[in-house]
């Protein structure tokens, strides 16, 4: 994106829009826009920790509205994604990576980095919101459990 991209994207969240980011998508937001957040699997090395395509727990606060109607805990899917911590106490988490038993199908190296560690969460930016997914919660149309996530996020539920 382009200077100018970034800088109507910031105005459209300020003035009350809500920007949806997945995976990747989501170190653009936090490090263009500030957010109070951290990926705290940025810059290890391959050997500390690896997750190349796999199934993994999280734990979900479904009081929060974006969650509204899934379970306490839904498999999602995590390929080479993120893991967050917040670094002030604005962020909303509305999900965090398992605390034990993380890895349900795949491979994981390093489970420890990610266990407890924020999954989904919200944040303001003015007068609007930005909603972080560390995973991917559409993967190829294969994610049955985490698809409600997005159409919440989506449909205007706000913490």
């Amino acid at each position: 994106m382009t200077d100018a991209s970034v800088d109507s994207l910031k105005d459209f969240v300020s003035d009350g829009g809500t920007l949806v980011c997945f995976d990747a998508a989501c170190e653009m937001a936090i490090k263009q826009f500030k957010l109070p957040l951290k990926n705290v699997l940025e810059g290890l090395r391959s050997s500390d920790f690896y997750c190349p395509g796999s199934i993994v727990s999280i734990d979900v606060d479904n009081t929060n509205p974006i969650a509204r109607g899934v379970p306490r805990s839904l498999n999602a899917y995590f390929i080479n994604s993120s893991a967050f911590e917040a670094t002030d106490s604005s962020v909303r988490v509305i999900a965090r990576y398992a605390k034990e038993n993380v890895l349900r199908s795949g491979w994981l190296l390093g489970e420890s980095k990610m266990r407890g560690q924020i999954a989904l969460a919200e944040t303001r930016l003015g007068k609007g919101r930005v909603v972080i997914f560390a995973f991917r919660p559409q993967h190829r149309g294969q994610t049955w459990g985490t698809l409600p996530l997005i159409w919440n996020a989506l449909s205007g539920s706000k913490s």
